[in-house]
């Protein structure tokens, strides 16, 4: 609960617009990074993305079923904010199976919601708030869960007006049950905004709290949102996760250090504005060959902040083929020749990759850029 004289005041805020004038006034509460989805490293545009595809950054689209949809970074948004995540159903569901969903889910470390005490008796309350807007009206789905599903809060919000923006809070009593993983680097937290689920995920507890279950998301029952109609939107942003019972004012960050959070999880050398596997020479690692024979050739990647873990990591030559460097004899993207990639160690901080080439020139140019995934 806010305290002092700023506190009072945004108490007194009668609306969340008077709210955002008074953001910035009490420090880190929001557990969710890259909420304002100002942070899209991967691209701006994702066409019926597979399932288990990360959008924006922290933002993982999720389907079972024959669903299909086009998500993208939007700049339409509330007041205050500059951007959102835009979902735009391209296949609608139709009959659905017992296993169909359609999900948007995020996860968050262990080591971050220690605070919250969850299975304990000193578990403390939680409140969601977020804006979001619709092409169409009606009840959305959105549950809460453990690392492993077996702990879930089922809920529903209601969207009231179509293509308007709304703000939504929901209440989230402290779980003292079950188990929960609130140390390490690993899952502890997940949630989902859905608008489809099938029979096998079902318990009948909407609005219910806390309940124990086999069920991955908990619904009171089979579930379509008004958005599964062909071209429907959905947007969401302003998206806050925080400890207590009243919703405060969205917490801004700078771009930069909305940017560093995100690395933590993905981290590309491409310039921002530039999607992985573009022909780019922009941010590439460089390095001058002194041989005419066949070599290998290493390429050192340290890492802005250390990352959650050691993350995967994808090699691309400058022309854009994934898994390939690019030796030329001038430093250009028009006059090069992509080389094979002979081995990939990274760490939490940095990585190395080595390529081999028969065709290394002496004062050839060696560039290549890197992505590094370390998400949950």
């Amino acid at each position: 609960k806010p305290t002092g004289i700023a506190g009072e005041a945004m108490l007194r805020a009668e609306t969340p617009q008077e709210q955002q004038a008074l953001v910035g006034i009490s420090g880190r509460r929001n557990l969710l990074q890259n909420g304002a989805m100002t942070i899209s490293q991967r691209g701006t545009t994702f066409t019926s993305p597979s399932s288990g595809t990360f959008t924006l950054d922290r933002w993982n689209y999720e389907r079972g079923g024959g669903a299909a949809c086009t998500i993208e970074q939007s700049t339409d948004a509330p007041n205050g904010f500059g951007n959102s995540i835009k979902v735009t159903v391209t296949t609608p569901e139709g009959s659905i199976g017992s296993g169909d969903f359609s999900q948007l889910l995020y996860q968050i470390e262990g080591q971050d919601i220690a605070p919250l005490a969850y299975g304990t008796s000193d578990a403390k309350p939680m409140v969601l708030s977020f804006w979001v807007k619709s092409s169409v009206t009606g009840s959305f789905p959105f549950g809460l869960q453990n690392h492993n599903g077996t702990r879930v809060f089922p809920v529903t919000y209601t969207i009231n007006h179509p293509n308007t923006w709304e703000y939504k809070t929901i209440s989230i009593t402290g779980d003292t049950g079950g188990t929960w993983v609130t140390s390490g680097n690993t899952v502890g937290l997940r949630f989902t905004f859905l608008w489809v689920s099938g029979s096998n995920f079902t318990t009948g507890v909407d609005g219910g709290g806390w309940t124990a279950t086999s069920s991955y998301l908990g619904l009171t029952s089979t579930y379509t949102a008004p958005i599964d109609a062909t071209n429907a939107t959905l947007q969401i942003t302003g998206v806050q996760l925080e400890l207590g019972k009243v919703a405060t004012p969205f917490e801004h960050r700078s771009y930069g250090e909305e940017l560093a959070l995100c690395q933590r999880y993905y981290y590309k050398t491409y310039n921002q504005s530039v999607t992985p596997g573009t022909v780019s020479l922009a941010g590439a690692s460089a390095s001058i060959t002194s041989t005419t024979s066949s070599t290998v050739h290493p390429h050192y990647f340290q890492f802005p902040v250390e990352m959650r873990a050691s993350p995967s990591l994808t090699p691309y030559s400058i022309s854009g083929t994934a898994n390939r460097a690019s030796t030329s004899g001038s430093y250009s993207t028009s006059s090069n020749t992509d080389q094979t990639i002979l081995t990939s160690q990274g760490g939490t901080r940095a990585a190395l990759i080595i390529s081999y080439t028969t065709s290394f020139q002496d004062g050839y140019y060696s560039m290549q850029h890197l992505v590094a995934d370390a998400e949950l």
